[in-house]
């Protein structure tokens, strides 16, 4: 109740004041689904510390993000995103961690909640900052929450950053044969040469000659990645004779020699670099280019190394 609250504010009670656990009147305040509002509202206004901390270092944005009450489960989404929003327009600080290591965003990504994530990138969080060696990135990876993974890589993410073992998020899409992540990251700029703590590079880390595989095998070599005479290929499919194995080869050989005397695929590579070292700066080139009227207004053929990747596709 709004004008109880008020009352005993304004009658020298603390509006920080906790309980055993840690918790603020701010807390119980999002739990209730008629006021939660005009009672967030009110205690801001009074003062309550938008940053304090419970019992496990956890503040109110935290709980928000991270929806661990069964009442705040029972709120809309966008009245979560709403007293989301209050909070930070109010001084929320976004990168507080908790006294595991957590922030809001891990949360949320955790919690597959875009609206919150959106949000909290919209405020300046911090978007590598690290939980037990690994990202917010390679958290979203994990939850399989694409739209929030989308997100943290088109607003600059490190993805060259490597967990405890040394894998980058790109050696992680590529194990899990997540072929929307690997072209995502490609697009991106991502390493393609860097390697784990065992030695492995993300071309290595293929697993199997899955369709799947393969074709994530086709995206990275069209791109540069490198893989001497073939090898982790041909270990990939054991079951192959050596003359199909050498016939392979041959194929790819011959591609290559062709890719080399090709203008064409060293114009899309050119085209390729620049997009994924400067995205901005390059739609804002090229679309200069296309207003007057220099070059075609249909650019994908030089974009995605579509061609190469079939041609390689049905080599293998």
């Amino acid at each position: 109740d709004v004008t109880r609250v008020r009352l005993l504010l304004e009658h020298c009670a603390d509006v920080n004041a906790k309980n055993k656990y840690g918790d603020t009147a701010l807390l119980y305040a999002i739990l209730n689904p008629q006021q939660s509002n005009r009672l967030l509202q009110e205690l801001l206004d009074l003062g309550a510390d938008v940053n304090s901390k419970d019992n496990k270092g956890q503040t109110v944005l935290m709980h928000l993000a991270k929806k661990d009450y069964l009442l705040l489960r029972d709120h809309q989404e966008d009245c979560i995103t709403e007293y989301t929003s209050i909070l930070l327009d109010h001084g929320a600080e976004v990168n507080i961690q908790d006294e595991t290591g957590n922030t809001a965003l891990l949360y949320a990504l955790k919690d597959g909640d875009s609206d919150i994530v959106t949000l909290l990138v919209d405020y300046g969080t911090d978007l590598n900052i690290q939980y037990n060696g690994k990202t917010a990135l390679m958290y979203a990876f994990k939850a399989r929450h694409f739209d929030g993974f989308k997100l943290l890589v088109e607003c600059g993410t490190n993805l060259s950053i490597q967990d405890d073992s040394g894998t980058t998020i790109l050696m992680s899409a590529v194990q899990g044969e997540q072929l929307e992540y690997v072209e995502l990251l490609l697009d991106h700029g991502a390493n393609l040469s860097g390697q784990d703590t065992q030695g492995k590079s993300p071309l290595n880390s293929i697993k199997k000659s899955s369709p799947e595989g393969l074709e994530i095998y086709s995206l990275l070599y069209t791109r540069g990645a490198a893989d001497d005479n073939y090898q982790h290929l041909m270990s990939l499919n054991k079951n192959a004779t050596n003359d199909q194995q050498h016939e392979a080869k041959q194929k790819l050989d011959a591609w290559n020699i062709k890719s080399r005397l090709s203008l064409k695929y060293y114009a899309r590579r050119v085209v390729y670099n620049i997009y994924s070292s400067n995205r901005e700066g390059y739609k804002s080139s090229i679309q200069y280019l296309i207003d007057s009227g220099h070059i075609p207004a249909d650019q994908i053929e030089y974009m995605m190394f579509e061609v190469d990747v079939k041609e390689i596709l049905t080599i293998l």
